[in-house]
């Protein structure tokens, strides 16, 4: 029986070598200030930040990472034997109760936001039993790549909307082309992640590159970055001056359209599988960070 400065300590362990604390709450950070910034923006409202809905989206992150490690077990264990899961140094059992642990509080913290939260953070747990099942069709999509990223890929949608919701301020049409932009800013992202050289391909790893070649697999990654900054720009221009571009509006397509210079790069230089997800996280950042400027 471990004590409890044990189990936070192992619990800690995980979350280090899986779960990365600081990207993760920053990831989380300006994606939920974004979300509100804009919201408030579009309706000419306030922003009304509430600390229980990033601690929402956090904890969510990490039950859907608990989820992979309950789905991919089998896989990891082969593909990926140092890891602290592998080595039964960590147990699935241990991670799915502090799985179980995150998803209450979650609830407990969506209620407290009001009933249209409540309901929004319902959405997005059940979608996320869905990813989870593998929406039952988990051997034909494993065998189709693209396509289980975009079926997992309105999770991030969904969240935005769960931001929107804790905010309490009305919807506007507007607020779709958010919805779009951070839609394929997540596709990119999660695209970057899984393209290598060649050479740094490992036996039993599933990539986009080995699936489609590295090229392919590049082009589809250019392509979601373009829709994540085309869906972005009117959004900008919604929030911005439409007589004049003033400083806030050329640091916010500066913040946009650089790092889609970059995943142009990253692709056609050669880029080590680093530096394409480098790339493309500093793509989902930069849009984030794109619309907190224009809407602050």
């Amino acid at each position: 029986m471990k004590t409890a400065p044990q189990t936070l300590r192992l619990l800690w362990s995980y979350l280090l070598e899986r779960f990365p604390p600081g990207p993760y709450t920053l990831l989380v950070g300006l994606f939920y200030g974004s979300a509100v910034l804009v919201c408030s923006g579009l309706v000419g409202a306030e922003a009304s930040f509430q600390w229980q809905a990033p601690v929402v989206m956090l904890l969510l992150f990490f039950h859907l990472r608990v989820f992979d490690e309950q789905k991919d077990f089998d896989v990891d264990q082969y593909a990926h034997p140092e890891r602290l899961l592998s080595q039964g140094i960590i147990t699935l059992s241990f991670l799915t109760r502090a799985g179980i642990v995150a998803i209450g509080v979650q609830g407990v913290l969506a209620a407290s936001l009001g009933r249209n939260a409540f309901l929004a953070w319902l959405a997005c747990f059940l979608f996320t039993l869905l990813m989870r099942a593998e929406f039952g069709v988990g051997e034909w999509l494993n065998q189709r790549p693209l396509l289980y990223a975009l079926t997992h890929n309105p999770i991030t949608p969904l969240l935005a909307v769960f931001a929107w919701a804790g905010t309490g301020l009305p919807w506007t049409a507007e607020f779709g082309w958010y919805l779009g932009a951070v839609a394929m800013g997540a596709l990119a992202f999660e695209l970057g992640r899984k393209i290598r050289l060649p050479e740094e391909e490992k036996e039993g790893v599933s990539t986009y590159s080995k699936a489609f070649g590295r090229r392919t697999a590049g082009h589809w990654l250019i392509l979601a970055s373009l829709l994540s900054i085309g869906l972005a720009v009117p959004v900008l221009e919604s929030l911005g001056d439409p007589l004049r571009l003033s400083t806030e509006e050329s640091l916010a397509y500066a913040f946009l359209l650089t790092p889609g210079v970059l995943v142009l790069g990253a692709i056609y230089r050669g880029a080590s599988a680093k530096g394409v997800e480098l790339a493309s996280t500093v793509l989902l950042l930069g849009c984030f960070i794109a619309f907190g400027i224009i809407a602050w």
